[in-house]
């Protein structure tokens, strides 16, 4: 029985490495299994950060006024709200390949919708790369194409300030399906530190994510643009992936 259990610990170990690998997780972030009085699995040293409770907050301020670029790309909490989750947003990612349309999703995630507007719209994005490309299936274990950015050290480092903006956001899991397009946030999987400001977007149904990341967008023009994207391995590759030139926010009714 001892041995059923740690044969079963082994192949969740295994398998949260393969969506660390996937998703964004480094030397920051440890996948360990510990037995003797008892089978733990350990997924990252990092603190979880929980939903806040109650209801959404709302924001003070004009959406104009709030969506502002600075100069700034290290804060120490997150962002405070500058969305209204009852109005609609959407994201145009620039590139150097073209435009990527992303239709935001504030009624599944608000907290990381309402982030990802806030690193947007800061500027935070701008030129940074899609530092993690794969156009097909790759032989380490990653099932499905997909491209990832978001990361400042181009790197796909899992520290909150090496690989983001300082701090970790809420996971909010949902029933939103990863089909072709769908945006997640990075992390090491259901249960672990969600990044900051990594995310990724899948080229194809990819069926074993569902349920383990963040879907907080869709995106509804640009797939053509998603796969042209030059492919990208940050641990081999030494040059850099295809630029991000900006992304603007826009919000709607």
């Amino acid at each position: 029985m001892r041995r059923l259990l740690l044969r079963v610990v082994l192949v969740a170990a295994l398998a949260a490495a393969l969506a660390a690998a996937a998703c964004g997780s480094d030397e920051g972030g440890k996948i360990t299994v510990k037995s003797g009085g008892g089978t733990q699995l350990q997924v990252t040293p990092y603190a979880t950060v929980p939903v806040p409770e109650g209801p959404v907050p709302t924001r003070t301020g004009d959406f104009a006024a709030l969506c502002q670029k600075t100069d700034q790309r290290q804060w120490e909490t997150m962002p405070p709200m500058i969305i209204d989750p009852n109005l609609s947003y959407s994201a145009t990612i620039r590139t150097e390949k073209g435009d990527i349309n992303i239709k935001l999703l504030p009624d599944v995630a608000p907290y990381t919708v309402n982030n990802f507007v806030f690193l947007a719209c800061s500027g935070f994005y701008d030129g940074l790369t899609f530092f993690r490309v794969a156009q097909e299936p790759l032989p380490e274990g990653i099932p499905h194409p997909f491209a990832q950015a978001g990361d400042p050290a181009e790197r796909g480092f899992y520290d909150p300030v090496r690989g983001g903006p300082g701090y970790f956001i809420p996971e909010e899991l949902s029933d939103r399906k990863f089909l072709a397009g769908t945006v997640g946030m990075s992390s090491g999987g259901r249960g672990t530190p969600v990044s900051g400001s990594q995310f990724f977007i899948v080229l194809e149904e990819a069926p074993e994510l569902d349920g383990q990341y963040t879907v907080f967008g869709e995106a509804t023009a640009g797939i053509d643009v998603l796969k042209s994207l030059t492919p990208h391995n940050p641990q081999r590759d030494t040059t850099p992936g295809d630029k991000i030139l900006e992304i603007v926010i826009q919000e709607g009714q």
